[in-house]
């Protein structure tokens, strides 16, 4: 209802990850379109792809895109899957109406990606003529992590540290020491 939404709203507006944003301008302006990005995606999932839900949600998911921060705009993206993938889910009514989810979702993102597209087709460019990208392997992946290694988030102890992964990393169970 109405209420539960002003208080959504104002828990998002007050939390600490948007606050924190404020004096990094476009990280704070895509953290500020993502409930309207989600909100949309809700909307276009819950009433099989209408047109003009998926046109909000495009529109919207361009002008997060367009405030300048990949990462936020990312992890709305995720966000937005796990709604559509909970539609897909709970979907009835045979192949049709998942069909129809998936559409909306994906002419949601293109329509998304084509209105940025001023944006993000100059970034790469620039992003491919700089001197990262002459760096060696190494160098360009230091800060860098391999998906799988979120699975660490949910136990108690680094995963290298165990007496296994310790023996293959210094080359006592054969081959060559990795690290």
């Amino acid at each position: 209802g109405g209420g539960g939404a002003v208080v959504g709203a104002a828990v998002w507006a007050l939390s600490g990850p948007l606050v924190s944003m404020v004096n990094l301008w476009h990280h704070f302006a895509a953290a500020s379109w993502r409930p309207w990005v989600l909100e949309a995606a809700e909307a276009s999932s819950g009433s099989l792809g209408r047109p003009r839900h998926v046109l909000r949600w495009g529109l919207l998911t361009g002008l997060q895109v367009l405030a300048g921060s990949a990462d936020v705009a990312a992890m709305t993206a995720l966000v937005a899957a796990c709604l559509v993938a909970r539609h897909l889910l709970s979907r009835g009514g045979g192949m049709r109406p998942r069909l129809r989810v998936a559409g909306a979702a994906f002419a949601a993102l293109a329509l998304g990606l084509a209105l940025s597209a001023g944006l993000w087709v100059p970034t790469l460019e620039v992003a491919r003529r700089s001197a990262r990208w002459s760096l060696p392997e190494f160098t360009q992946q230091y800060w860098s992590f391999h998906p799988l290694s979120l699975l660490q988030l949910g136990l108690p102890l680094f995963i290298v540290d165990l007496p296994r992964c310790i023996r293959i990393r210094t080359g006592e169970e054969g081959g060559e020491a990795i690290g």
